[in-house]
This record gives C-alpha cells, sequence and structure tokens, in this order.
C-alpha cells in the first residue's frame, strides 16, 4: 500500500480537490503548518 509509513494528516493530501474543498476549516486547521498550506493552495485560498 502507498500510504503505508505516512502520517495520517499527510494522507489527507492524496484526496482529490473535490474532496478537499469539502473539508472544513476547522479541520484543517488541526493538520500540520505543511500540510495546511498545501491544502489551502489546492483549494485556492
Amino acid at each position: 500500500m502507498r500510504f503505508m509509513g505516512l502520517a495520517p494528516e499527510h494522507i489527507v493530501l492524496a484526496l482529490p480537490d473535490a474532496v478537499l474543498n469539502g473539508l472544513s476549516n476547522e479541520y484543517i486547521a488541526t493538520l500540520a503548518d505543511d500540510v495546511q498550506a498545501k491544502v489551502r493552495a489546492r483549494r485556492g485560498h
């Protein structure tokens, strides 16, 4: 499995953009700073 060894918050980055757009800002705020930045960039924020 390609996600083995990854932290759960980094697995979020494998989600499609349409799913990332559905995540709440509150949930995104719980992620590591680098993951937050990547998610926000993909969401266009």
